[in-house]
């Protein structure tokens, strides 16, 4: 089993919980409520409203969030909703728990984004603020590349 800490869409009773709640993409346990060790920038962006924690430590908050315990089925289906590799990096960090002990979970970055991302607002809990277009509404058939091109730094 693998920690995973979230504070997107994937959070309790936002639009894509319902993978981690869906047995046939693998097992999920809810372990608690967390807190980023280290503040990071937590904004939305694209006309999508995805929300994104950007790869630059020590800029905006400590990010409320929710740790999950995954097997490998459910982190690989993780994988692929988050386009792991290709737009964010699952990567590991420090979180705190609700028992306010430490734990090392992996999270879903943006490693290689725009610098104009940095001059959005800074969220410290994504609550779908904005109006969020789920993946299954999204009517484009390469939103992927869309989205890589407004977010993500040229390579």
């Amino acid at each position: 089993m693998a920690k995973i800490f979230v504070y997107g869409t994937l959070k309790t009773n936002l639009h894509n919980n319902y993978i981690l709640k869906n047995e046939a993409n693998g097992s999920s346990q809810f372990d608690g409520k967390g807190v980023t060790s280290k503040q990071y920038p937590l904004v939305v962006a694209t006309k999508y409203g995805i929300p994104f924690m950007l790869d630059a430590e020590g800029k905006g908050h400590h990010v409320l969030g929710e740790i999950y315990d995954v097997d490998d089925k459910m982190l690989g289906k993780l994988d692929e909703l988050e386009a792991n590799g290709v737009l964010y990096v699952r990567t590991p960090i420090d979180v705190v728990a609700s028992s306010d002990t430490t734990v090392q979970c992996e999270t879903y970055l943006l490693k290689s984004f725009v610098n104009s991302l940095l001059d959005l607002p800074f969220l410290k809990e994504y609550k779908g603020q904005l109006k969020y277009i789920p993946p299954n509404e999204r009517n484009q058939s390469n939103v992927l590349e869309e989205v890589k091109g407004q977010v993500m730094a040229k390579q």
